[in-house]
């Protein structure tokens, strides 16, 4: 379907989908990805990975419409607000500008790296004459040249410090050994490209500086972007500081002093004024050794070329990154290091108000006071600081989502927890994207799982597998011995064929529901739908009566704490305790009209089973 789906076709497929397996589409909450952590089980929202091709956008842009006219429907005397974006996956957008920068010159890096693998991939004799031209000049060689895909661009990086360490192999293989052994090479186009782009004195030289730039600017944020923690959090300064040393790395230092964030758009770096001169333009130490040779107009061209990489990288920066996002720079009160920030509290309460659907103005209310109490609470260091220190002398931190829950676990002096609603935003929020790579993971998984031996496993078991996994790697670090052999994975483990085989009546039972629709089948198939029906209402008014009994105790907890407060005349309690007990009162309102109509319709359901 997808080679030549439109936007309209995949992202209609996509909400069928979603709804066909029961799914509420409302509570879609950005295009992103998701991995698992301790508490991200419990979030309800969902999100859907895509890059940045222009359908992909198409797509955001149309599932965004979807989203707001069914909360619409749902909603319609509140302001209803669409997906949160924060625009196309960071990855992506920094393999795109890593290639624009090297395409917008003439050193066709890429065609020649590649004319130099394929002239060995399918050809042994050629790889042992290589080996013995290695020999013949003493050099010692261990691994063989790597191959260059180009919608990994930025990956040119590894690949290049291969051919470096072969460099003088690679001299003597195509200048001297072949030369000698096939009289008719220099009729073979290939070899010719080899042999100009070997004896082009300027070639060490291009390669050294991209070198460079991806092992002191682009690896980094690579490594960085691939982690499986929650780091929407640090996105906005990460992507702000990739720009930043770009930009330091050519452009004088003046222009960027005390600029952060959005201001870097504000630079005109493509002007010569600009720019520093050829002698302080960062090209790396190795590079400028490699430059000596070159002549006075060979080294001009060099650096004009290096510029325009410069330019265009930075250009396709500022054009992608999402500096400009207000949603994601908020994000970075989050950080246990700025929660006593002033500006924290207005970060959050923004927050609170652009997450569509998550919570109602009284919790919005509650949510002030709750961050209050959390910036003038004693947390100790170990929390969110680790305590040793990494042999630079840097000081690590621990994951944001290990810090955060051990914020959700503090208690007040009853017992019961101190931040609701901070617990519930902050969980929503640290299960926002900052990137696509777990998706990409997600595909390189299941490739293994459905080989060709196995391309009879069903949707159901593919999942199963998936989990499996995902439960090895959480629960003991990818390695299936250490996981804890825990009474309740023995329950499992017994119950799995019973929790099969109920399956397969669910399954049963949906098959007959859908006859009962179609009409072709009788009594029987209806009375047990009805049933059915009837059950789904029952354990309804379960989950009813159990919210009812919170929401009672999150009365008697308000009513309490207000009058410990107005006795000790502690203001900030007083402000706390009115907002719980004005959200559990809005919240009993609400579950006793649902209670209501749950009894209404279980009565008319029982009286239609009698007749």
């Amino acid at each position: 379907m997808l080679g030549h789906a439109t936007a309209d076709i995949v992202s209609r497929s996509i909400i069928d989908s979603l709804k066909s397996d029961g799914v509420d589409i409302t509570k879609i909450l950005m295009l992103g990805m998701s991995y698992f952590s301790p508490f991200a089980r419990i979030i309800c929202f969902i999100r859907i990975g895509r890059d940045n091709p222009n359908v992909n956008k198409a797509i955001e842009d149309i599932l965004n419409e979807e989203v707001i006219a069914e909360r619409k429907k749902r909603s319609s005397s509140i302001p209803v607000l669409g997906l949160i974006s924060i625009g196309s996956c960071p990855l992506h957008v920094i393999h795109v500008s890593f290639r624009k920068g090297f395409k917008s010159t003439v050193w066709f890096i890429d065609e020649s790296i590649n004319d130099i693998w394929f002239w060995f991939s399918r050809s042994s004799a050629r790889r042992e004459d290589f080996i013995s031209a290695a020999n013949s000049i003493n050099e010692t060689y261990s691994r063989f040249l790597s191959r260059f895909v180009v919608t990994r661009w930025i990956e040119v990086g590894p690949v290049i410090e291969r051919i470096i360490d072969q460099w003088n192999i690679i001299k003597e293989y195509f200048l001297t050994y072949l030369p000698t052994i096939d009289k008719k090479i220099e009729s073979n186009d290939k070899y010719v490209r080899i042999k100009n782009f070997i004896t082009d004195k300027s070639t060490l030289a291009k390669f050294h500086f991209i070198l460079f730039l991806y092992q002191t600017v682009f690896k980094r944020e690579l490594v960085w972007l691939q982690q499986e923690q929650p780091l929407i959090h640090l996105l906005y300064g990460e992507c702000c500081n990739l720009l930043r040393n770009i930009m330091l790395s050519f452009v004088k230092e003046e222009l960027l002093q005390d600029k952060e964030g959005s201001d870097l758009l504000s630079v005109s770096f493509e002007l010569q004024n600009s720019q520093k001169n050829n002698v302080n333009i960062d090209i790396g130490e190795t590079t400028r050794t490699y430059i000596k040779d070159l002549s006075v107009s060979e080294k001009t061209n060099f650096f004009h070329d290096i510029r325009q990489v410069y330019c265009t990288m930075t250009k396709e920066l500022t054009k992608s990154l999402p500096l400009k996002n207000d949603f994601l720079r908020h994000l970075q009160c989050l950080q246990p290091l700025a929660r006593k920030e002033e500006s924290s509290r207005t970060s959050i309460m923004y927050l609170s108000r652009h997450v569509p659907h998550l919570l109602t103005n009284e919790e919005v209310d509650r949510l002030g006071a709750e961050w209050r109490v959390y910036q003038m609470a004693d947390i100790p260091e170990e929390w969110f600081r680790k305590s040793t220190v990494s042999s630079d002398n840097i000081i690590e931190y621990l994951p944001i989502d290990k810090y955060w829950y051990q914020i959700f676990s503090t208690t007040t002096s009853i017992g019961t927890p101190q931040y609701v609603v901070l617990t519930k935003l902050v969980k929503c929020l640290l299960s926002l994207s900052h990137g696509n790579s777990d998706v990409e993971r997600g595909f390189s998984e299941n490739n293994h799982l459905v080989s060709e031996d196995r391309s009879s496993l069903n949707e159901v078991s593919i999942n199963g597998l998936r989990a499996t996994k995902t439960g090895v790697k959480f629960f003991g670090s990818g390695k299936v011995h250490v996981v804890p052999t825990t009474s309740t994975l023995l329950s499992n483990v017994k119950e799995a064929y019973s929790r099969y085989t109920k399956d397969n009546e669910q399954q049963q039972k949906l098959i007959k529901s859908t006859d009962v629709i179609n009409g072709k089948r009788g009594p029987d198939a209806e009375h047990e739908l009805l049933e059915e029906k009837e059950t789904q209402l029952i354990n309804e008014q379960k989950n009813l009566q159990e919210e009812l009994t919170k929401a009672t105790n999150m009365l008697e907890e308000g009513t309490t704490r207000l009058a410990a407060a107005m006795k000790n005349k502690k203001f900030d309690d007083i402000g706390i305790a009115e907002v719980l007990v004005t959200a559990a009162n809005a919240k009993l309102a609400a579950l006793k009209t649902k209670l209501i109509e749950n009894n209404e319709n279980l009565n008319r359901l029982r009286k239609k089973q009698k007749k």
